[in-house]
C-alpha cells in the first residue's frame, strides 16, 4: 500500500533536522506488534492517539487505522 510521503521536520539541538513521516509511525506500530505483549502495548498506543492534538502533517486517519488492523491480528492469532 502506498503511503503519504509527508514528514514533521524538527530542528534539533545541534543544527540538524529531523524527520518523521507517516511511514516511519506505522513501521513503529509494526514493530509494536512483533513484541512482546503486543495487545496490550497497541491497547496503550490506541488510547494515548485520541488524546493526541497535534498530528502535524502524520495523517492520523492512517495510523490509527493500521493500528486498529494490527490490533485485531494479534488478538486474532493469540486465540
Amino acid at each position: 500500500m502506498k503511503r503519504p510521503s509527508t514528514s514533521t521536520q524538527e530542528q534539533c539541538t545541534n543544527g540538524n533536522t529531523r524527520s518523521w513521516a507517516t511511514d516511519d509511525e506505522l513501521e513503529f506500530l509494526d514493530h509494536l506488534a512483533a513484541g512482546q505483549n503486543a495487545a496490550d502495548r497497541l491497547h496503550g498506543y490506541i488510547r494515548a492517539l485520541h488524546r493526541r492534538t497535534d498530528f502535524g502533517v502524520l495523517d492520523s486517519g492512517a495510523i490509527l487505522s493500521h493500528a486498529k488492523r494490527l490490533l485485531r491480528e494479534v488478538e486474532r492469532v493469540a486465540g
